[in-house]
């Protein structure tokens, strides 16, 4: 996973659902490469699009529980490698 595939996902874990637009601005990529990125995420099923419940016009991008197992495990895996190189 890209670096800014687990940036994305963690983003949207934290600040929840977001317009693609506000994702690509927030990661520093063009609104094409994000569009291909969400894409990608949600053939995985780790991501999701979902209605904005303010304005029934705007499509928001949000994280789905597969996408946050994910991010979990990548966490637990991060940490047991550094919990080994510092024992």
């Amino acid at each position: 996973m890209s670096f800014t595939t687990a940036s994305t996902l963690a983003r949207l874990e934290r600040e929840g659902p977001a317009r693609l637009t506000a994702l690509a601005a927030a990661e520093g990529v063009a609104q094409p490469s994000m569009t291909q990125l969400v894409q990608r995420l949600e053939r995985r099923g780790l991501a999701s699009r979902v209605d904005d419940p303010g304005d029934g016009r705007v499509t928001l991008v949000a994280v789905t529980d597969a996408g946050r197992d994910l991010l979990a495990e990548r966490r637990r895996t991060r940490d047991a490698r550094l919990a080994g190189l510092l024992a």
